[in-house]
C-alpha cells in the first residue's frame, strides 16, 4: 500500500526574542504575500526617487501585519527605525520566497 501524508510547511523566525511561525506553503498565503512584496518593493523604489518614507512605512506595515500580525509591537521594539523595518521586510521577503521555491526545487520545476 502506498501512503501519502499531508503536512503544513512552517518556517520559524525569531525576531527580538519572540518566535513567529510562518505558514509558507499555503496557497492563499503565498498569493497575498506576493502582492504585499510587490507593493513594498514599489514603495522602496518610489522612496529612492522622492525621499518620502511614508509609502514604505505603510507598505511595510501591511506586509508585517499580514505575515506576522504584530506590527505595532515590532515597530516599538525596533525603536521606530525605518532601516530596522526595512531589514525586517527583507528577512520576511526571503522567508516567503524560500517557502515558495521549496517544492519547486524538490520536484525540479
Amino acid at each position: 500500500m502506498k501512503t501519502l501524508n499531508f503536512e503544513k510547511r512552517v518556517e520559524e523566525v525569531e525576531i527580538s526574542g519572540k518566535i513567529y511561525e510562518i505558514e509558507v506553503s499555503n496557497y492563499n498565503f503565498i498569493k497575498e504575500a506576493q502582492k504585499n512584496l510587490v507593493v513594498f518593493e514599489q514603495a522602496q523604489a518610489k522612496m529612492q526617487e522622492t525621499g518620502n518614507v511614508e509609502d514604505v512605512l505603510e507598505a511595510a506595515k501591511i506586509m508585517v501585519n499580514f505575515i506576522l500580525g504584530d506590527f505595532d509591537r515590532l515597530w516599538r521594539v525596533m525603536y521606530e527605525d525605518i532601516y530596522n523595518l526595512m531589514d525586517l521586510c527583507v528577512l520576511l521577503s526571503g522567508v516567503v520566497s524560500e517557502g515558495m521555491q521549496y517544492k519547486a526545487r524538490q520536484y525540479g520545476v
